[in-house]
């Protein structure tokens, strides 16, 4: 083409001239206009070609080359290869002229071409490529960047041509280095890194610090970005013989060397495999000063570390090792791994495991404990080892014992290759008489480890052990340390242990005569261990070996007998071991299995099948609750068959008798469906008569069917419910006929349990069994248990058979109520209807109405019924309870109990808490029912404070007694029932809370408050969470800021009143512990609340109280305490102290509110003063757990306070309480003071 011929042809020209060729760059005004057409597009050719063409002039462009171009271009489009070119062709062929254009021009036209040039012409094009990107840096008006990026492409195309330094394309890849640390993209960073990288492996030499600022920019990008892609770090490991090739003391290099010492606590390294190489590399191969640094980064790190990137560092370790030379391995092992090991033996311990720290170095030693396939490092770390460890396993401290004995389990054995063999066994054998000492250690963390260990050791390598030390470890865990009196943790890993060795074939056939022995030990007194001897029999089940099975450890004789008696906890371990010899896949032989378990141990095969959620599945308990039940109803059938056939031998069987048969057996066919169940029924050769076995069928058919209720609810098992209430329908009737009450109470009652999961028009066609417990109900009397009326009642319940019981219940109150002209007929209710139940015993205890009511919603299942079926029975009940408003205050009036003693003092307190927790739950289920009786709980619960505001708070008495009287339980009453309804949340607003605070204050300003102090605290935890829960509502934080702090005032002021020992304050305050929970919460929320003023006004309460208390011993023993501990103080200041010492992040806040009180309160009440300066000497007893500027804060305000007390100000304090003799008012304050501050100021 006639551009190649011109550009010979001016190649002289240039020559002479290469000043003005280099220079040569695009104008400001063509610039401006080519910065929206960065790059080419598929529309852009035809455009490009157009603005050529109009400034042919001022770019001496011709029309023929622009031609040229746009033929070039379409070439490009229709190659990919060439479509990747355009990034940076685009932009040249706009912005050059001369001979740059012209080559790009030929690179456009055949790709390659710039390759092809010869070395003047390959350097006057890059001499003017290097001058346009140095230019580009002048022109501030542009955005360089993106004409820097179709420069940088054309590099890294083009790097092959690059055979020296000093070549023009060198000066332009120097000129783009030098931008790495530059505030640009990072993108166009990591490409000039890319660049420059490149250039390193093709060992093209630079001058200056050309690959040191290369390596520094890389791992600058990689430390300080957390998003870092892992390709980066690859890039790092590529170009690690950089850092071989620097002189890292020099001063140039002391950034890359911090930069390095970064590298081992970097997440991103460590979470590669690249980064892991890396940090090996630097530890084992690069500069031996780095050593140590490089160990002290990665100390820094293991404290906060995850245990698997200890690990890490353990991989890191050993490679770092192995790779490195004699002198590198030497300082390897002097500076990091004997560091390590001899740490590892002082860390403190939490119980059984070290600290966090302590757990990460174990792990990174784990990790060199297990590469000791290399003999070599394995000589090594024995080595190591030898002056540290047998002097730690002798040590006297516990925690450096249990430490050592960890490592040394850990790495056993150790080895001493090449010393010989006598030496070896020598070696070994001392390792073997530790075993056995450690096992035998006083320290009992110690023997759990040691148990652990050995068992884990004998498991791995039993055929390196000699015979006699087997005998010796094996006796030792067996006889000695399974029976431990002293620990029950010893105990318990003794058959953890057990159940590793078992996994080793020779040890199980070494044991098979040892663990018989031990079988008592099931019976052992703790749970936990219990458990554990559970799990190494079921381990041996599960081995499934014939040297040894489970049943011959321990027989089944003493598994049912444990299994009576255990709790859920070890009752699951004991079916999952006993489950396969239970249930089988014939059904048959499970029921004969199951019969025969009633017969050993009835209770323990009731628990059996109690516990078995896990362990059984739904289609299996069901399989098994229908064959128990078809079995049963067989064995019923023939048993009645048997009695009808002796029966008409006597006489001929009524007609009636033969109508109920046929319709029986109308019944039978309706059920027998299932094949396999026929076959069970037609079973004449078992006979399941026996009393036991039915009773304990039925408890079992009852518990799986309770347990997997939720399952036979759902809608696939629709046909399987069906089915088991049409098999109960036909078994009930026939146990109902062979066991009556007065036969059998205990069958007959677990009957009806049973016929209670059917509904009652299922069991009507067969059974009258409702009516039957309607009857019972009537007879019940004092002496009837609760768990027999239980029976009935949750019957009834499941039978909607809601409204009888409640007749029952008003019938009762009613014959009771008539004594005071409060029974039904005296004040009549709305819809009322005639009773027709009622009690056969003449004289009738109202009490029992209640045992009822309380057995009513003792079950969730009983509370979900009511709730959706009988609304209208318990609005009638509740209608009708408020009569016992009534009698309680006609009993306050009297002043003494009743004369009908059915209206005891107890029957009211009851009845009253009863109706109020019955309007709460009545309140609960109207806005789920669709009647239109509502009732409204804390609209009627003001109006029950109200009432006792005006009928039982004015009867309290002024003084605490020791017993408290019917007005203060009533008033108790009240307070409980407010707590559950602010606990449901059931229509509560910041109103009612506000009602209930000021009950609360009124109650509190009786002289007998400490009765309420418990039931307060309560109160005030659920009011607490209604306020969090509604916290951003403006009316509630006007309640917490105002009326809170009052109310919590109030309580600790009562608490004051006297110095109570525990005994006596326990008398009051049922259960401290409830009320120390309740104060930490309050105080917890309080500390999150924005206004701190809050908080504050109830530290100030708390304190004030701790004070006061303390200062009654100062009145009373006229003397001023020192040196008392904590639990000296009088027991109400010790409760207090000691909550607000485990609030570690208040202590701040309530050592600044203690200073502040004793500056504006204490300050003038001599008692006060120095019941602070003795709390405050206590506190200074246990200074480590206070911050010392604080400590000497208050102890200077203390002093100044004291230096400041006037003698008016003593006698105003003394006059206040008339209790003072004259003694006490010669007291000189400073006197008393001055020698405990002295003594504060030297502790």
């Amino acid at each position: 083409m006639d551009s190649e011929e011109d550009l010979d042809g001016e190649e002289e020209e240039i020559k002479d001239n290469e000043h003005n060729v280099t220079n040569t760059i695009l104008n400001d005004e063509n610039i401006s206009d080519f910065r929206n057409n960065l790059f080419f597009n598929d529309g852009c050719d035809k455009e490009l070609t157009d603005y050529r063409m109009e400034h042919s002039g001022s770019n001496k462009i011709s029309n023929k080359k622009n031609v040229i171009v746009k033929k070039n271009t379409k070439t490009i489009e229709e190659s990919d290869k060439k479509s990747d070119s355009r990034e940076y062709l685009s932009f040249l062929l706009t912005d050059t002229e001369g001979i740059v254009f012209e080559v790009l021009q030929k690179e456009v036209e055949k790709l390659g071409y710039i390759k092809t040039l010869n070395e003047y012409k390959s350097h006057t094009f890059w001499t003017g490529i290097y001058s346009y990107v140095k230019n580009l840096t002048e022109k501030s008006s542009i955005d360089v960047l993106p004409y820097w990026d179709a420069v940088l492409s054309l590099v890294l195309n083009c790097l092959d041509d690059l055979i020296k330094y000093d070549h023009p394309l060198g000066l332009t890849i120097s000129f783009f280095n030098a931008l790495l640390f530059e505030n640009i993209d990072v993108k166009f960073l990591m490409k000039i890194s890319e660049m420059c990288e490149k250039c390193y492996h093709m060992q093209i030499q630079f001058q200056g610090k050309f690959y040191l600022d290369t390596i520094n920019f890389l791992l600058e990008t990689t430390l300080d970005n957390s998003k870092v892609l892992k390709s980066y770090i690859r890039r790092v490991w590529d170009i690690k013989s950089i850092l071989q090739k620097i002189n890292l003391d020099s001063p140039f290099c002391s950034t890359l060397v911090k930069r390095l010492i970064k590298i081992p606590k970097s997440q991103i390294y460590l979470s590669c495999k690249d980064g892991q190489s890396i940090i090996s590399f630097l530890f084992g191969s690069l500069d031996i000063n780095l050593i140590g640094p490089l160990h002290n980064s990665v100390k820094d790190f293991l404290p906060t570390a995850k245990r698997n990137q200890a690990a890490i560092y353990g991989e890191i370790y050993f490679y770092a090792w192995n790779q490195a030379n004699s002198q590198f391995r030497k300082e390897f092992e002097d500076i990091c791994l004997q560091d390590l090991m001899k740490h590892i033996f002082t860390f403190p311990r939490k119980s059984f495991e070290m600290n966090r720290l302590g757990q990460n170095v174990f792990e990174l030693l784990k990790f060199l404990h297990n590469s000791r396939k290399h003999a070599h490092f394995s000589k090594i770390l024995t080595g190591l080892y030898k002056p540290l460890l047998w002097r730690y396993l002798r040590s006297g401290n516990n925690a450096e014992r249990c430490n050592a004995c960890e490592v040394f389990f850990d790495v056993y054995p150790l080895e001493t290759p090449g010393k010989g063999r006598a030496a070896e066994m020598e070696f070994q054998e001392k390792q073997f008489n530790e075993m056995i000492d450690l096992l035998s250690d006083d320290c009992q963390i110690v023997r759990v480890i040691s148990i652990k260990g050995v068992c884990s050791k004998l498991a791995s390598c039993w055929k390196t052990f000699p015979p006699e030390i087997i005998r010796s470890l094996i006796r030792k865990i067996v006889q000695d340390l399974a029976n431990d009196g002293s620990s029950v943790d010893v105990r318990k890993t003794v058959y953890k242990g057990l159940s590793i060795l078992l996994k080793n074939p020779d040890a199980l056939n070494y044991l098979k005569r040892i663990l018989p022995q031990i079988d008592q030990n099931i019976h052992d007194v703790n749970e936990k261990v219990r458990y554990s001897f559970v799990q190494m029999l079921i381990t041996l089940k599960e081995l499934q070996s014939p040297v040894l099975k489970f049943h011959e450890v321990v027989s089944v004789k003493h598994l049912l007998a444990r299994l009576q008696h255990e709790k859920k906890f070890v009752g699951e371990a004991l079916v999952e071991l006993l489950i396969d010899n239970v249930i089988y896949q014939d059904k048959r032989k499970t029921v004969i299995t199951i019969s025969k378990m009633i017969l050993v141990n009835p209770m323990a095969a009731r628990n059996f099948f109690k516990f078995s959620k896990n362990s059984l599945k739904f289609n299996s308990a069901y399989d098994v609750i229908s064959s128990v039940l078809m079995s049963l109803r067989s064995s019923m059938k023939i048993q009645i068959q048997g009695n009808n056939s002796m029966s008409q031998e006597e006489s001929a069987e009524p007609a009636r008798k033969k109508q109920k048969c046929l319709k029986e057996n109308l019944v039978e066919k309706n059920v027998d469906n299932n094949d396999e169940n026929e076959k069970i029924s037609q079973e004449q050769d078992t006979n399941y008569n026996h009393p036991m076995i039915t009773y304990g069928f039925i408890e079992i058919v009852t518990v799986l069917w309770y347990l997997h209720c939720k399952e036979l609810l759902r809608k696939e098992n629709e046909e399987k419910l069906r089915l088991l209430f049409e098999i109960t329908a036909g078994t009930v009737p026939f146990l109902m006929k062979c066991y009556k009450i007065q036969d059998n109470r205990s069958i007959h009652l677990a009957v009806i349990t049973l016929a209670s999961m059917v509904p009652l028009n299922k069991l009507s066609p067969t059974s009258t069994i409702g009516s039957a417990c309607i009857s019972q109900l009537k007879s019940i009397s004092e002496a009837t248990s609760s768990d027999e009326l239980a029976v009935f009642i949750n019957a009834l319940c499941a039978w909607n058979r809601v409204g009888e019981i409640i007749d029952l219940v008003i019938n009762c109150f009613d014959k009771a109520f008539s004594t005071e002209g409060l029974n039904q007929s005296a004040i009549p209710t709305k819809n009322y209807k005639k009773r027709t139940v009622k009690f056969n015993h003449v004289e009738v205890k109202p009490i029992l109405a209640l045992r009822i009511l309380d057995l009513m919603f003792s079950k969730e299942v009983n509370q979900i019924n009511l709730m959706k079926r009988s609304y209208d029975h318990l609005y009638e009940l509740v209608s009708y309870l408020p009569r016992v408003k009534v009698l309680a205050e006609n009993r306050i009036n009297c002043g003494a109990p009743l004369e009908n003693s059915s209206l005891s003092d107890e029957f009211i307190i009851k009845c009253l808490y009863r109706y109020y927790k019955m309007m709460i739950f009545l309140s609960y289920s109207s806005s789920k029912s669709e009647s239109d009786k509502t009732i409204s709980a804390s609209v009627e619960m003001i109006g029950i404070m109200d009432w006792a505001n005006r009928i039982i708070l004015p009867y309290l008495p002024c003084c605490l007694e020791d017993e408290p009287g019917i007005c203060e339980q009533m008033s108790k009453c009240v307070l409980r029932s407010v707590r559950h309804l602010i606990s449901g949340n059931i229509g509560i607003d910041n109103q009612f809370l506000m009602k209930t605070i000021n009950f609360m204050r009124h109650i509190l300003s009786f002289g007998c408050s400490l009765w309420f102090v418990e039931e307060s605290f309560c109160l005030l935890k659920f009011m607490m969470e209604h306020i969090e829960a509604f916290f951003e509502e403006v009316d509630t934080k006007t309640l917490l800021k105002t009326s809170i702090p009052l109310i919590i005032d109030d309580i600790f002021v009562c608490i004051s009143h006297g110095n109570y020992s525990q005994q006596e304050i326990s008398k009051y305050i049922k259960s401290l512990k409830e009320v120390k929970l309740v104060i930490r919460e309050i105080l917890q929320f309080l500390k999150i609340y924005e206004d701190k003023s809050v908080l504050q006004q109830v530290l100030r309460s708390l304190l004030t109280s701790c004070i006061t208390v303390n200062s009654m011993n100062i009145r009373e023993l006229q003397i001023v305490e020192t040196g008392v501990l904590l639990n000296g103080l009088p027991f109400l200041s010790f409760f207090l102290l000691k909550i607000l010492m485990s609030l570690q992040n208040l202590t701040n806040i309530w050592l600044t509110a203690l200073n502040n009180e004793i500056r504006s309160s204490f300050s003038k009440d001599a008692f006060m003063l120095l019941s602070s300066v003795s709390l405050f000497y206590t506190l200074s007893l246990h200074s480590v757990k206070f911050p010392k500027d604080l400590l000497i804060f208050i102890h200077q305000t203390l002093q100044e306070v004291i230096d400041s007390f006037k003698d008016e100000d003593l006698c105003d304090s003394i006059c206040d309480d008339v209790s003072v003799n004259t003694a006490v008012s010669r007291m000189n304050i400073k006197e008393l003071a001055d020698p405990i501050l002295a003594k504060i100021f030297e502790t």
